[in-house]
């Protein structure tokens, strides 16, 4: 694959359900016998009030003190996770063109011990993506993952688009540009991929030069579909050209598409 338009590109993904067909925080819960009797407790910790991290800190510590817990199991779980091949050699093509500046940044509400070692088993090694933003993990010395929020609460976001209190995907994103020397390029266009209601933050934000990839039947599309009916002007609507997809394989052949689908006007209409 090569890139021939010399402007920077960067291309945004967030990690489960596009990435991967899973939602990591839950797979421990859903395939571990021992993880499964604690599944039901999560929507009890909603409901008293704690936001997705905290419950995940609360039920990844109880995890570890079930019977028959091991550091062994968790990491079985985590290696299980299987890409679409596709997707990942499109990632990795990405990676090797030879075209502009172009970047791979992932965006994610999981945590980094679960996408380093979801990456890992699928090939996707260190050099693959110039930046992953999401809430930091760490084994504790009783084999346990520790988590902690992407933003503590005692220095949080100031998004008004009802963003949850730990992450604001708008404002990872200009991070992104400017720690990856795009931040004063004007002519940097951006694809963003995604499915759930927190990338529809990140959707606003970008022009109609950009592109977003959002998931069939999921909240992004449902919410940027919303938007686009309500007639009210107040209603912030996505910019950007947005595009469907439904499986990992269909959003791995739409990325292995961009090269066709640059101009010298940003992306185009297929």
């Amino acid at each position: 694959m090569q890139i021939t338009d010399n402007r920077p590109l960067l291309v945004a993904c967030d990690f489960d359900h596009t990435l991967i067909d899973a939602n990591s925080d839950l797979v421990l819960f859903d395939k571990l016998p021992y993880g499964q009797p604690l599944r039901q407790q999560f929507s009890t910790l909603r409901q008293q009030g704690l936001g997705w991290t905290q419950t995940m800190q609360t039920q990844l510590s109880n995890l570890a003190k079930q019977e028959g817990y091991s550091k062994a199991d968790v990491l079985v779980c985590l290696h299980n996770i299987k890409m679409d091949p596709l997707l990942i050699s499109t990632l990795q093509e990405l990676r090797s063109s030879k075209g502009p500046s172009l970047r791979l940044v992932i965006l994610s509400d999981a945590n980094t011990i679960f996408i380093d070692e979801i990456l890992k088993a699928n090939g996707l090694r260190e050099g693959i993506f110039d930046r992953v933003y999401t809430n930091p993990a760490r084994w504790t010395d009783e084999d346990g993952i520790a988590v902690e929020p992407y933003q503590s609460s005692s220095s949080p976001h100031d998004c008004q688009r009802n963003c949850p209190a730990n992450m604001c995907k708008s404002s990872i994103l200009e991070r992104a540009r400017r720690e990856l020397g795009l931040g004063e390029n004007e002519g940097v266009r951006t694809v963003y991929v995604g499915d759930g209601s927190n990338d529809l933050c990140p959707s606003l934000g970008l022009s109609p030069s950009d592109l977003v990839l959002a998931r069939s039947g999921y909240r992004l599309e449902k919410l940027i579909e919303k938007a686009k009916m309500d007639s009210d002007e107040g209603t912030e609507k996505v910019k950007a050209q947005v595009k469907i997809w439904a499986t990992q394989r269909e959003v791995g052949d739409m990325l292995l598409q961009l090269p066709r689908e640059l101009s010298t006007d940003g992306l185009v209409q297929a």
